[in-house]
Formats: C-alpha cells, structure tokens, sequence
C-alpha cells in the first residue's frame, strides 16, 4: 500500500512530463520512483521477516497458529519488491493515455492471475499454497505490467 501511495502521489508529475514530452525528467521520475519503490518493498518485506513472531503474537496467541503465520508470512512478503514495478507500470500507463493497457495491467494482479492460482498452488502445495499463489501472482504481474510499460514508454521517448 506504501508503494501505491508512493507511486499514486507522483501520478500529477508523470502525467505532465508525458503532455510536456519532456522525456529527460521522465526518465529521472521513473528510475527514482523505481529505486524509491522498490526500496520500500525491500524495507518492508525484511521488516515484517525479521518482527514476523512479534506482529503475529500480537492476534494470535496459539503457538501452532503463530507457527503456520511465520511461514507464511515469508511466502507472502516475497512478491513486494515487485510490487513498486507494477504501481509505476500501472500509473504509467494511465498518464500516457492507454487507458486498455492500463486496465489490463489493473486487473491482473487481484483477477485474471490470482483467482486461478489460488487453486491451482493450493492443490498443489497445501496451506503454503495459497500464500504462495500471492507471490507468482504478484511477481507475473510485475513482469506484465513492465512488458506493457516498455513498449509504451519507448514509443514515448521515439516520438
């Protein structure tokens, strides 16, 4: 949510750099807003690994519970790097007008990719899983949403 927020906020400063063609400093915005992004998904991602027994302690207090969380916790939060990819493919795309992209890239993540996954890892993998559907989920979805950001994003900087 960080990195939405993140990425939502500078969704003003993308959209003006694409109507000025002004590609130097969207070029700029991007990587920042990459490294920016991905730092907090990072940062959160060995946060809640390290402080995992703690935070989870904090609603449950069954050991066994508390035991399935932390494991799950760690197949959860390994998708959220990613996560920073997808927000600036997603925003992206909807300051360079495409809107059909966008909405495709929108959908993937909690749609198209997830829905079907959920039941195909959980009967493959159990319980694990379904944490683990997230994270193929959220990484399939960065790498579609980078794919779809690309192309649009070069034929910005060739015009």
């Amino acid at each position: 949510m960080i990195q939405m927020g993140i990425v939502m906020g500078c969704q003003p400063l993308l959209s003006y750099n694409y109507g000025a063609k002004d590609k130097a400093r969207m070029a700029e915005v991007i990587k920042k807003l990459a490294i920016l992004t991905c730092g907090v998904g990072l940062a959160a991602t060995l946060v809640c690994y390290m402080f995992r027994h703690a935070v989870i302690g904090i609603f449950l207090k069954e050991e066994a519970a508390i035991a399935m969380g932390e494991e799950l916790v760690i197949y959860l939060m390994i998708g959220a790097p990613f996560l920073g990819i997808y927000q600036i493919a997603v925003n992206f795309l909807q300051a360079a007008k495409n809107a059909r992209a966008a909405i495709v890239a929108s959908v993937l993540r909690q749609g198209v990719i997830l829905i079907p996954m959920l039941y195909l890892m959980h009967a493959a993998f159990g319980y694990i899983g379904i944490a683990l559907s997230h994270t193929v989920t959220d990484i399939a979805a960065a790498l579609i949403g980078l794919f779809l950001f690309l192309r649009q994003y070069r034929k910005f900087m060739a015009s």
